[in-house]
């Protein structure tokens, strides 16, 4: 393949996203490492809902599409992949057989265009095995890999999901099941929808921190499009766990070939000694849904409490590109410098807090 062979251009806001969907659509299913996020419709609640200020990237070979770069370029001097409170996880979206030096140049030559005055391209919280790390790993340019956290799942094409969990948890999670039949009846998980959701999280300990998603107008616009757009391509997991009338657990999830991706997991905080959300993750685990080649739950973020689930683990980087100008290569300088003083910063605090 030569550049000759590959040409780029822009997109912007939903009606020009609405043209490229049948071509994007082919490209997810073929793309390195695909997920959820690398999803048209995901893309189509986000500028809808909650950042317009996106301009969408495409690299095409010949007729057929094999990248979309959604950036944001809204910022002086930066530009990202678009990412929210509500991305936890972003990535390039490129063709597993298109991964090469012709599209990244042609990436880098749009920046420019998108951004003139750009210094940095960021990209947070991108996974090892994705798009980004295969492209822009080993390359000449200044880079910093940042270790980030990382993302947590469960089961492999050779084993089943629970496998992983330790007998211990499973035990005891089987006795907090019995507890709750035995105090409150018997409980069953069945489908239910975003208002049952929203009602149930904000009854959580998120809505103190003003961090469930009824408490913004424009999170529920997007999670009602994410609902809408997903049920109708039979890719939603929206589950409760009810006890009687009573909803005491509610899973939100995004089905992308066969891995599920778990986004939302709330439970009523008077049925916390339950632990019911435990009893949920735990079902799921033992008896995936449908289809049956659904070989991988992901939990997306790398939540604390999920460490004694023992579950496999992707790392997650922010990766940050410099442009090779004087004021790129210095800000890469300051970065460098910064990632010395981590650990000096780090056992000083250490050290504060064990003299207080």
């Amino acid at each position: 393949m030569t550049g000759t062979n590959y040409s780029v251009k822009q997109h912007h806001g939903i009606d020009e996203l609405q043209q490229l969907k049948p071509h994007w659509l082919q490209l997810s299913s073929v793309c390195i490492s695909s997920a959820f996020y690398h999803d048209w419709y995901w893309y189509a609640a986000l500028i809808e809902n909650l950042t317009r200020n996106l301009t969408f990237i495409s690299i095409w070979h010949v007729e057929q599409l094999v990248a979309v770069l959604p950036v944001d370029a809204s910022m002086p001097g930066q530009v990202s992949i678009a990412h929210c409170d509500h991305t936890d996880i972003c990535d390039l979206i490129l063709h597993r057989d298109h991964c090469n030096a012709d599209v990244r140049h042609l990436l880098l030559l749009a920046l420019n265009t998108v951004r003139p005055d750009w210094r940095v391209f960021e990209v947070r919280k991108t996974p090892e095995t994705g798009a980004m790390m295969a492209l822009f790993k080993g390359f000449a340019w200044p880079i910093d890999f940042d270790a980030d956290k990382h993302s947590c799942y469960f089961g492999e094409p050779d084993s089943s999901p629970v496998c992983q969990v330790p007998k211990k948890l499973i035990k005891n999670i089987g006795r907090q099941s019995r507890a709750l039949q035995r105090d409150m009846g018997l409980a069953s998980i069945i489908d239910t929808d975003l208002e049952t959701f929203l009602k149930l999280e904000s009854q959580s300990w998120k809505a103190d921190l003003h961090n469930d998603v009824a408490a913004n107008r424009r999170t529920v616009g997007f999670y009602e499009q994410l609902e809408r757009t997903y049920r109708a391509e039979n890719r939603l997991h929206l589950k409760a766990l009810v006890v009687g009338n009573q909803t005491i657990a509610v899973q939100f999830g995004l089905l992308s070939g066969s891995s599920l991706y778990l986004l939302k997991i709330a439970y009523h905080p008077d049925f916390q000694k339950y632990a019911p959300g435990n009893q949920m993750l735990l079902s799921l685990l033992e008896q995936p849904e449908a289809p049956s080649s659904l070989t991988r739950i992901s939990l997306t973020t790398g939540p604390i409490w999920a460490e004694r689930w023992h579950p496999h683990v992707t790392p997650l980087y922010n990766i940050t590109l410099f442009n090779p100008t004087f004021t790129g290569r210095m800000s890469y300088v300051k970065t460098q410098i910064k990632h010395r003083l981590r650990p000096i910063k780090q056992k000083f605090l250490r050290s504060a807090h064990v003299s207080l």
